[in-house]
This record gives structure tokens, sequence and C-alpha cells, in this order.
């Protein structure tokens, strides 16, 4: 008895082709950076906040162009959060 309940397997009809996860989307987010400015493009506005390496908010751009360019004082490493995206950059 024990061995059929562990043998069963139980499908529902149509459940073979489907699956949890959605179609994945490219992201239309680029997070990159020279010198010791840091570049964002999107394609949506979306707010960009910039933290230092002891998460401290060091820039917060609400609502920004398509094409952002945010210069900072100090070299380093920086997380850059735009929307739900997040990238560490280094500043040098």
């Amino acid at each position: 008895l024990c061995r059929r309940k562990c043998r069963r397997r139980f499908y529902h009809r149509g459940a073979l082709n489907q699956t949890a996860i959605n179609d994945i989307q490219p992201n239309s987010i680029e997070i990159y950076s020279y010198g010791r400015t840091i570049c964002v493009k999107q394609a949506e506005p979306n707010d960009i906040k910039i933290y230092d390496n002891l998460g401290q908010l060091v820039a917060h751009v609400s609502s920004c162009r398509q094409e952002e360019q945010i210069t900072i004082g100090k070299n380093g490493a920086y997380l850059v959060s735009v929307g739900t995206t997040a990238r560490m950059v280094m500043l040098k």
C-alpha cells in the first residue's frame, strides 16, 4: 500500500506545458560609471538612489530623464538603485 502511494504522480490536464515562470523581459536599464560620474539610461522615468558602502544615501534623483549623469565627489564602491534594479559601481 505504501509503495503505491509513494509512486503516484498527480497531473492535471495541460499542467505539463505550464510553468510558474513568466516571460523574461530584457532589462531596459543601463548603469555604468566613468571617472567620478555615474550614468543611468532607462526607458521609463524612475527614481535613482545612490548609496555608499556604509549604506548611507549619497544622492537621490526623482522622476529623472531617460539619461542621467550624476557626479560623486569621492572614489569608492556605490550601490545604484533604479526602480527595482540595483547595481554596484566603482568610482576611481
